[in-house]
């Protein structure tokens, strides 16, 4: 309308819009790493006195690599806990200041904004079941890999000495194939 005050106005408000975000942006990022340096810090802590405490017989019945492999999930949880995890808590905030506002406007539709929700969170419950499982064919998969990888670089010396190349090759295959079928598996299912 050829309004110089218009115009102010928007900017003002877009700008507010920009620094809110900004700030909010920076805060929520200085909360995961804070959560997450402490929480690196007590897991590793933890996983090592609890690998000392483990008996001999264990790492004798468990090869080494999957041992390995599963000292390496612990840095999959903690990027579960401080990232996913820690976003959907701070977004719950964020709703709960979103769902009052949303039925002031309009009523009819916070209903249907929930009733969709609850139809979304049924799906997604009625999927987790199937997904833990094939989830779990790709752990095992992935496992066995990493023991055959970690039990082929702790015994080097032996497999070079005995010309097992051929075997611990084939063996490698068979491994890296199971683990891609399962992960191809499990992200149909989740798609």
């Amino acid at each position: 309308f050829n309004s110089v005050s218009t115009l102010v106005l928007l900017s003002a408000t877009i700008a507010v819009l920009f620094v809110y975000e900004t700030l909010l942006g920076h805060a929520r990022r200085l909360i995961i790493n804070v959560v997450g340096a402490r929480l690196d810090t007590k897991l590793n802590l933890h996983v090592f006195s609890r690998l000392l405490r483990l008996p001999l017989d264990y790492f004798e019945r468990h090869p080494a690599g999957e041992t390995m492999y599963h000292l390496a999930q612990i840095y999959r949880i903690r990027e579960f806990l401080t990232g996913k995890l820690l976003s959907t808590f701070l977004d719950l905030i964020t709703l709960c200041v979103l769902i009052p506002v949303m039925f002031y406007i309009n009523p009819t539709l916070g209903w249907m904004v929930l009733a969709c929700a609850g139809v979304i969170m049924l799906i997604i419950f009625a999927f987790l079941a199937p997904l833990r499982r094939r989830y779990q064919q790709v752990v095992d998969a992935e496992t066995w890999k990493a023991a055959a990888l970690g039990e082929t670089v702790v015994g080097i010396k032996t497999v070079k000495a005995l010309g097992l190349e051929p075997q611990r090759r084939a063996l490698w295959d068979e491994r890296v194939a199971e683990a891609g079928r399962a992960r191809l598996a499990f992200g149909q299912l989740a798609n």
